[in-house]
């Protein structure tokens, strides 16, 4: 009997440090993907904004881009759903990305200002605001010009203070 007692701590202890190592390496390998998760998120982040700076740099519109607040503005508002897209797994990026923001920037009417870009897979969604339903329809007809899309849709509601809230699905190709 004295046997089997000295027995039961012995592998009592060897149980826990089993379960103790077992936990360790769960923790490492969860501490390794986690950060390896995190490196992959801001290479991708630091990707899209290279992708997007190399386009700006390549359409010559840096003076601009910095000194215009509106169009800094939006396009922090589109890196932004870019980058939420591509960390949700919808897409991978593509080069006429940062190609699509200039045309969609280039037939903004003044009087129409975009408030988020949301991406639905390759499908972008164009929330804006103006203070005329015709402005917002004048922009969704002119999104028919961008090469990117195959279909526009807007959806309008007029706020109480007379202004209206738009959104404009763009189907792409």
């Amino acid at each position: 009997m004295q046997k089997l007692s000295k027995l039961q701590p012995d592998s009592v202890l060897r149980a826990a440090a089993s379960t103790l190592l077992a936990l360790t390496l769960a923790l490492a390998f969860y501490l390794c993907g986690t950060g390896l998760g995190n490196w992959c998120l801001q290479l991708q982040k630091n990707y899209r904004i290279e992708l997007f700076n190399r386009a700006v740099e390549d359409r010559g519109l840096v003076v601009k881009m910095i000194s215009d607040e509106e169009t800094h503005a939006i396009a922090s508002h589109y890196v932004s759903a870019l980058a939420d897209a591509v960390i949700r797994f919808e897409f991978f990026p593509r080069e006429d990305d940062a190609s699509t923001f200039f045309e969609i920037i280039s037939i903004l009417p003044p009087k129409v200002e975009i408030t988020q870009f949301e991406f639905s897979g390759r499908n972008l969604l164009v929330h804006c605001t103006a203070q005329k339903e015709e402005q917002l329809v004048q922009f969704s007809q002119a999104l028919d010009s961008v090469s990117r899309f195959r279909d526009i849709s807007l959806e309008s509601y007029q706020k109480t203070d007379g202004s209206f809230i738009g959104t404009i699905t763009c189907i792409s190709r």
